[in-house]
């Protein structure tokens, strides 16, 4: 796509998670149980997860490659949960968002419930982006997280926050992140080139490609 001058040149940092249980606990937020099948399931630790990535992963990536100070966070499933927690906990550190069958129906909602106290009062200086897509075939749960969470963003998303939401026709919990990461991916780059100081980034990092700037933004892509 970026060949194609359909989307910026990007940096794609995978972060595979080492076992079934680190996927529990890195994707899931504080306040939501690991397993629900558990009674006595310890909470998730994505709040920790994300602290990683902004004290050790950030850095690290801009001592040693050249980026923008662009970056999205991708995620599918439970790793679509934690982007959206991302939004809520540290709304600073992405502009943008990609989340893929997003599993907003796990323990009652917990995660719309959140997000429909805190995004009333959240400000930023600066506009970001949040796509998120279902498959049409998936389950009743996994629809009704995803509609509750279409109803709290119409309600009470800020001005600085820019969303789009749909089903993605004949797909399901396989396949739905397959089908629609190339019009995600389309969609936050069409987002970026009106709402990201474009000059701030060619005067970091140099000449641009067609209308996108060199090198921004990168990718971290959690498809587990």
């Amino acid at each position: 796509m970026a060949a194609a001058g359909c989307a910026p040149e990007t940096i794609i940092v995978g972060l595979p998670n080492v076992s079934g249980k680190g996927r529990q606990r890195d994707y899931t937020p504080p306040f939501m149980r690991m397993d629900i099948d558990e009674a006595d399931s310890p909470m998730g630790e994505g709040d920790t997860f994300l602290t990683f990535m902004e004290k050790e992963l950030f850095p690290m990536m801009e001592k040693n490659y050249a980026t923008s100070g662009i970056r999205t966070l991708a995620g599918n499933s439970r790793g679509g949960l934690l982007v959206l927690y991302s939004l809520l906990y540290k709304p600073h550190l992405f502009q943008g968002r990609l989340a893929f069958s997003p599993a907003l129906w796990r323990d009652e909602h917990a995660i719309c419930k959140q997000a429909a106290q805190l995004l009333p009062a959240a400000k930023g200086e600066e506009s970001s982006f949040l796509f998120m897509s279902l498959g049409d075939e998936e389950n009743t749960k996994m629809k009704a997280g995803f509609i509750d969470m279409m109803k709290v963003l119409e309600r009470n998303a800020s001005t600085h926050l820019v969303w789009q939401a749909e089903f993605t026709p004949k797909a399901n919990h396989q396949s739905n992140a397959d089908l629609s990461a190339a019009k995600a991916i389309r969609a936050w780059a069409d987002f970026s080139l009106l709402n990201i100081n474009i000059d701030y980034c060619q005067n970091k990092i140099g000449e641009s490609i067609g209308f996108y700037p060199q090198s921004s933004p990168w990718f971290s892509f959690l498809f587990y």
